[in-house]
């Protein structure tokens, strides 16, 4: 599965963000979580990961 990057990031400062994934997911990599949080957090918000 491949990330898709808004070309305008929009603006979530101080928006809480949960983002919840299984090791072991066989359709979404760790690696794409890992890249969508960073996203999240490029963009201000406050992410929690579990």
């Amino acid at each position: 599965m491949v990330l898709l990057i808004p070309p305008i990031h929009p603006a979530l400062a101080n928006t809480p963000i949960s983002v919840c994934a299984g090791r072991h997911d066989p359709i979404v990599p760790t690696e794409n979580v890992a890249q969508l949080v960073a996203l999240f957090q490029r963009c201000g918000a406050q992410v929690q990961q579990s």
